[in-house]
């Protein structure tokens, strides 16, 4: 098992993951599946050249993660879509503090999800040597309450604070909640674990990050 920076070779087998991880059902609420949207091969070989994608590679690639940082955000559809969002808070701030994105979190069903703690961690510490203010991110709530990501961002600090409508060709209509997490959230859940099994997650974690980028 190894979890290290994507590679642009792994494109190809993160595709095919991302097909695997689609919700082929649409029963109101998953905590197993995932949308992925709007990603193709040009999609990822941009993500990843932002050195910001990790992968679990064990005989192939079974999972990934990946954050945008400011620069990429601000360049992004994501980005040009801001203003339909229906805040719950003054965004203004945001818009002038360095920014990240948590764009996608996908693993495989099977042993490799007991990594998925591990794997958040290092693409957020890997993310924090930017120096950002604020990481954002969006779960799907209609037609399906996607569930899967939602706890790791309750841990990091993230609190909801807005939604949007949004679109997929395959799906159709969607909403989406949108997340906030501050730099500040973030450094106490690394620094101040809650807990002895998390901070062994945050240790193994930053071994990682020195092993491949240090």
């Amino acid at each position: 098992m190894n979890i290290r920076p994507a590679t642009f070779s792994d494109i190809e087998e993160m595709l095919a993951l991302k097909s695997q991880l689609r919700f082929t059902e649409q029963d109101g609420t998953s905590t197993k599946g995932g949308f992925l949207l709007g990603t193709d091969a040009a999609g990822y070989r941009n993500r990843i050249a932002q050195q910001l994608t990790w992968v679990i590679d064990d005989n192939g690639i079974k999972g990934f993660s990946i954050v945008l940082p400011d620069q990429a955000l601000r360049a992004s559809e994501i980005w040009s879509r801001r203003h339909q969002i229906e805040w719950t808070i003054d965004p203004t701030h945001i818009e002038t503090s360095t920014l990240g994105y948590y764009d996608q979190l996908a693993v495989l069903p099977g042993p490799w999800r007991s990594f998925v703690p591990i794997l958040t961690i290092v693409n957020v510490l890997d993310f924090l040597k930017t120096k950002p203010n604020y990481l954002i991110s969006s779960t799907v709530r209609k037609p399906v309450t996607n569930l899967a990501a939602v706890p790791y961002l309750k841990i990091l600090g993230g609190q909801q604070v807005g939604i949007i409508d949004e679109f997929d060709s395959s799906i159709g209509q969607l909403v989406s909640d949108i997340w906030l997490i501050s730099l500040k959230d973030m450094e106490a859940f690394l620094y101040t674990n809650p807990s002895k099994k998390i901070a062994t997650f945050v240790d193994n974690a930053k071994n990682i990050l020195k092993k491949h980028k240090e």
